[in-house]
């Protein structure tokens, strides 16, 4: 039996699809984080839970003047923009608003695709990124 092509399990990811075997070598003797995270990646979370996840860590960067970079779907970055205003107007207004307030100052957004090699960016991207 063939699995579901329509599902992903954790168990399908890996990570030496999504980065090359510098990046991972690297990874491997990174220090940990010091201080306060000020950056953060979030990737395809435009959903229903996303939009939440969203506006607790841009909540949390905004404390130390941090960046969220998300990486969603899109033709370009404006696109994936527009996915994401989307997924966060179905909220009520009040939240809407204050998404909008601290993504102005707080938020990064980048058109990507999990499913590509280098998650669907550009070089220099992929490698700020990984960095």
């Amino acid at each position: 039996m063939h699995p579901d092509p329509t599902r992903v399990r954790a168990s399908d990811l890996n990570f030496e699809a999504l980065f090359d075997a510098q990046t991972l070598a690297a990874a491997k003797v990174a220090a940990p984080p010091v201080g306060n995270i000020k950056t953060v990646l979030l990737t395809d979370a435009n959903g229903f839970l996303g939009r939440f996840l969203y506006l607790e860590w841009l909540e949390k960067l905004a404390k130390v003047d941090g960046k969220l970079i998300c990486l969603i779907r899109g033709a370009d970055a404006a696109a994936a923009r527009a996915r994401l205003d989307e997924a966060i107007g179905n909220a009520d207004p009040e939240l809407a608003a204050h998404f909008r307030t601290l993504a102005a100052r707080h938020l990064e957004m980048l058109a990507g695709d999990l499913a590509s090699p280098k998650l669907g960016l550009d070089e220099a991207n992929f490698a700020r990124l990984a960095d």
